[in-house]
């Protein structure tokens, strides 16, 4: 619980406190010190790990390797692999996507793709963590590429999707965007309604300069959340429509307070979202 809620310095009071820690405590202070980024420490805390009693585990690998999230971490992700396989550490399909984004976060790509083209049944996560990786490398064709030949393999989900239009946008390739949107019609009911997957269509089309199919999809929304409207905001802004943008920004508003009050300093949201309240509060 007080790892999910990030709370490092109560893991580690419990931690401390147990008369017998197994391995699964082993692995829940381990990943809290690396994903709240005290990266030594949790290094530290996995040598201690080896120097017990206590064996690791894939997800003991799993956990320490998200200490390594950039080039300088390369030499410290082999040497966790090569752990692993010193002391036969079973490689199943978590761990062998784990070292495969581990790689590609040190830019050791050549180790990453042989170990996803030596994986013997790769899943929807494996192949997922991939595109999602030559996207935040900026090699976002490379993304493209990969989902074409996933699609031959599973079907997508909306991770891999919304991954995929990041890549479009990057790359302004408006058509591939066009092509990935006529796709999730035809599959309609499989992946149903996204609130995350509309507005990355609407990110897309918007930034490959079709801002009126972003507003095709903003407007046949059943419900809007904060994202959909601040793409929308931002998208009129970048392409100049600053009139369309302050209407946007003021139906934001009204809703938002209309969500948030039905009275505010007595007065209806109704009048405060038309600016009444702002007005008198000021004395004009």
């Amino acid at each position: 619980m007080y790892a999910e809620l990030n709370c490092v310095a109560a893991v580690q009071k419990v931690f401390d406190e147990m008369r017998g820690s197994d391995v699964i405590s082993w692995n829940t202070l381990i990943l809290a010190l690396a994903q709240n980024n005290l990266k030594d420490q949790a290094w530290e805390l996995f040598g201690k790990m080896r120097e017990s009693k206590i064996k690791p585990n894939p997800y003991t690998i799993i956990s320490i390797l998200a200490v390594c999230e950039d080039e300088s971490y390369l030499n410290v992700g082999r040497s966790i692999h090569g752990y692993l396989i010193k002391h036969s550490i079973e490689m199943n399909l978590s761990l062998n996507t784990a070292l495969t984004d581990m790689y590609m976060n040190c830019c050791d790509e050549e180790t990453a793709i042989n170990l996803f083209e030596g994986c013997p049944s790769r899943d929807l996560i494996s192949w997922n963590a991939l595109i999602a990786s030559y996207i935040k490398n900026n090699q976002a064709h490379k993304a493209v590429l990969l989902f074409n030949r996933m699609i031959l393999e599973l079907e997508p989900n909306s991770v891999t999707i919304i991954n995929l239009l990041s890549a479009c946008t990057h790359l302004a390739n408006l058509p591939q965007g066009q092509c990935l949107h006529a796709y999730i019609i035809r599959r309609d009911s499989s992946l149903g309604f996204n609130i995350s997957l509309a507005n990355a269509f609407i990110t897309m089309y918007a930034r490959c300069g079709s801002m009126k199919n972003a507003e095709k999809i903003f407007k046949s929304l059943p419900r809007r959340d904060i994202i959909s409207w601040n793409v929308m905001i931002a998208c009129y802004g970048a392409h100049g429509l600053g009139y369309d943008a302050m209407l946007a920004f003021s139906a934001d508003v009204r809703r938002w307070f209309q969500a948030k009050w039905s009275l505010v300093g007595g007065q209806t949201t109704e009048n405060v979202a038309q600016g009444e309240g702002f007005r008198k509060a000021s004395g004009n």
